[in-house]
């Protein structure tokens, strides 16, 4: 079986992101960066200032999408932007026990890739996010994605989170 891209961020990031560039909300750059695959760093530059958005907070940004590396060498450099700048950590957090527990299993069809611009669109996403992609020989995109929410579901429960996903199953078979 061929291997999977496995893309994750958090959202609890993209929040410390748009304290970083002093905005109101990640709100205001979420669709924009969704774009990134598709668009390229380039791409999101030309958009966010077509927004207004200032040359110092797109380019603050732009540092970001920036960073290469492992998944540890980029969840470290967050992590020293975030402290540096007295931004919250637990999406950091987060994001390291998952890329910790990853590595626990032998996932030899899956590339975990931590992914500074997948923010997907929707914003009732609280807290991970993921988008798996096509294998690179098939060329179809995204064949799933997902993520979690808090308070989404309410009933008679003060505090219900959940994790949901999606997966395109007409992508899926073509690849198999």
């Amino acid at each position: 079986m061929p291997k999977v891209d496995l893309r994750i961020n958090n959202r609890q990031i993209l929040e410390g992101v748009s304290k970083f560039m002093k905005l109101e909300s990640v709100t205001e750059i979420a669709s924009v960066l969704d774009k990134t695959d598709k668009i390229g760093i380039d791409g999101v530059v030309r958009e966010l200032k077509d927004r207004n958005l200032s040359d110092d907070s797109v380019n603050q940004l732009k540092s970001l999408l920036t960073i290469k590396g492992s998944n540890e060498e980029k969840i470290k450099n967050l992590r020293s932007l975030f402290i540096s700048n007295n931004i919250s950590l637990s999406g950091v957090d987060s994001l390291e026990e998952i890329i910790k527990t990853s590595q626990k299993f032998n996932l030899n069809n899956i590339n975990v890739n931590v992914d500074l611009s997948l923010a997907r669109g929707l914003s009732y996403y609280t807290g991970t996010i993921i988008e798996v992609s096509s294998p690179a020989e098939f060329s179809i995109g995204s064949i799933g994605g997902g993520g979690r929410y808090d308070d989404l579901i309410q009933k008679n429960n003060p505090r219900l989170s959940g994790f949901g996903i999606s997966f395109g199953f007409d992508r899926i078979f073509l690849i198999l």
